[in-house]
């Protein structure tokens, strides 16, 4: 044998015998009689567990472990109230190894006897902390908890930062053992100190007037401090898209008299942005969104954009011009123009308009106030006609959601009402209102209930004198499934749907998640378009499959229209949010 091979017998020889010897010696510890955040705290100060896969140990080691963990196991146990806890221990042979076996019983639990809380100092009339004594988590009678007394201490000094205590100090923190009798007092004083008020806000920048950007402050000079107004400043200038990065601080070091000033440090963002979309939806197959933006225009905020979007059904050109107003967050002025073409269901027709709106938030509802200048030529089959609308209306949405992507709960209401009169030059005179809402609820543990409905009603002497643009049409994937997009309402004498005055949908929908980001669903709508509202309803029922995405839910649906002729199957294709 040559001596390359003789030492590869040898090495292999020994490898095995080594890992035999192991394997033989394998330490396994088991620890009986707790369980829950009790048993991983022990296993956790457990030296022998923590050392259990060195394969080195010796005997009088392993010995001196086991010993060693009788100590480490009363520790483990302290933190839980429990300090008299009776622990044997013992090692055994077994055919996979060794087993250190520790049986542990408990023992009575100290308990609270007392919670002597108390709060001095100017938080004394705060109400946060009167409702955090009133709901205190340390009570007497309850077993004493190390961790929970630490989050209950935290607790407190946690209030007292976020409501401006910034002095505030423990007098007294303490838990008094009284092992004899098996209880324990919480002592917990705090004195609050005086508390801080929110100063003048400095801001660092050259861009911007500072009288605009003051419009975003949420809190007044000289207001008490909270955490929640200072971050709110922080978040409005972050989300108003003109800053690529905010730095706000308390200047504790400038502070005069408790009042301490807020520096804002603010570094801008490329003044021009583009936008690109491509999407996709069985009602308005491929499409796609191009868009200009400019930030910034001026030191007063105000901002502009130009978007133009094309489909198979509908091509569109808007120019908007947009003034910030006291709350810029929220409130705005547009004025913009637009030209548009659509071309569905034998219906076309092409829209230009000139429109000024003011947007504001109030009571959680976004209120637009807007007026429509519209020219529009339109042809219906072989009919061709004109329109001229001057159309003041208003537009009121609330929405209320958990998750604006993937809702469990949520609702949204819309009204919208507007109209026309010849006297103030319109080709006609109308009157027009719809009403929307939408209802999100989570369904058992792994579901969702989704209900909608959309009422319409429209004031006008002949529908005929009103462009396809302000009528009500029907049928697609947002409104009744099963059919056609706009396919429903009523029909002139060349059958084809030429809109109605009035509008009813409903929908019901259960979804059932089988993964996280899989789920089906079962939907039943009905609804129509209609000059009066005693015509019959179109029905529609199905089936889909919904993937929960990052931009939304792709919902792919298949349902048939029940009073359609033979009941075909309908295939939808939805993008967006939920709500």
């Amino acid at each position: 044998m040559s001596q390359y091979k003789f030492h590869l017998f040898i090495f292999v020889y020994l490898f095995f015998s080594i890992s035999n010897v192991f394997a033989a010696d394998r330490l396994t510890v088991v620890v009986d009689g707790i369980e829950g955040d009790v048993l991983k705290n022990v296993l956790s100060f457990l030296s022998i567990e923590q050392q259990k896969n060195i394969t080195s140990l010796s005997d009088e080691r392993i010995a001196r472990l086991i010993k060693k963990g009788k100590k480490e196991i009363k520790q483990a146990l302290q933190p839980f109230g429990y300090y008299k806890p009776e622990i044997t221990s013992e090692l055994r042979k077994t055919e996979a190894g060794l087993l250190a076996y520790y049986k542990i019983n408990q023992g009575v639990p100290v308990k609270i006897s007392n919670v002597d809380l108390k709060i001095t100092g100017e938080a004394t009339d705060d109400s946060k902390f009167y409702k955090l004594q009133r709901d205190f988590p340390l009570v007497a009678g309850a077993r004493l908890n190390h961790a929970l007394y630490e989050r209950a201490k935290n607790s407190i000094e946690h209030l007292a930062s976020e409501r401006g205590f910034f002095d505030s100090r423990f007098t007294t923190k303490e838990i008094r053992l009284d092992l004899d009798n098996d209880k324990a007092e919480v002592i917990l004083h705090l004195d609050s100190g005086r508390r801080y008020y929110l100063g003048e806000v400095i801001f660092k920048q050259n861009i911007f007037a500072e009288e605009f950007l003051r419009r975003y402050i949420p809190f007044r000079n000289g207001e008490p401090y909270t955490l929640s107004a200072f971050l709110e400043l922080d978040s409005l200038l972050n989300g108003s898209d003109y800053f690529e990065k905010v730095d706000v601080k308390l200047r504790h070091d400038l502070a005069e008299n408790l009042v301490i000033p807020v520096e804002v440090t603010l570094e801008t963002r490329k003044r021009t942005k583009y936008a690109l979309g491509i999407g996709f939806g069985t009602d308005t197959g491929g499409r796609i969104r191009i868009g200009v933006g400019r930030r910034r225009i001026n030191k007063w905020g105000h901002k502009a954009n130009i978007v133009a979007q094309a489909s198979r059904i509908k091509d569109s050109l808007t120019v908007r011009y947009i003034i910030p107003q006291e709350k810029p967050q929220t409130d705005q002025l547009v004025i913009a123009t637009g030209w548009e073409s659509n071309d569905v269901n034998d219906i076309s027709n092409t829209k230009t308009t000139l429109s000024l709106s003011h947007t504001h938030l109030s009571h959680n509802w976004q209120k637009t106030y807007f007026l429509n200048y519209e020219l529009e030529d339109y042809e219906i089959g072989a009919d061709e006609d004109d329109s001229k609308l001057i159309m003041p209306g208003v537009n009121w949405t609330r929405i209320r959601t958990n998750n604006r992507i993937y809702t469990t709960f949520g609702n949204r209401f819309v009204i919208e009402v507007k109209g026309g009169s010849e006297t103030l030059g319109s080709t006609s005179s109308f009157l027009q209102t719809l009403l929307g809402v939408k209802f999100i609820r989570k369904l058992f543990d792994k579901g969702r209930i989704f209900a909608r409905g959309d009422l319409g009603y429209t004031d006008v002497m002949d529908l005929n004198d009103l462009p396809p643009s302000v009528r009500f049409f029907t049928g697609g994937s947002q409104s009744v499934r099963g059919y056609g997009y706009n396919t429903l309402g009523p029909v002139n004498d060349q059958g084809i749907v030429v809109g109605g005055n009035h509008l009813l949908v409903g929908s019901l929908e259960l979804e059932f998640s089988h993964t996280a980001s899989w789920s089906s669903a079962v939907f039943y709508d009905v609804g129509n378009a209609m000059d009066d509202f005693g015509e019959d309803l179109k029905r529609g029922t199905g089936v889909g499959v919904r993937y929960r995405s990052v931009i939304g839910m792709f919902r792919l649906d298949v349902a048939t229209g029940l009073d359609k002729p033979g009941n075909p199957w309908r295939l939808h294709l939805s993008i967006g949010a939920d709500l």
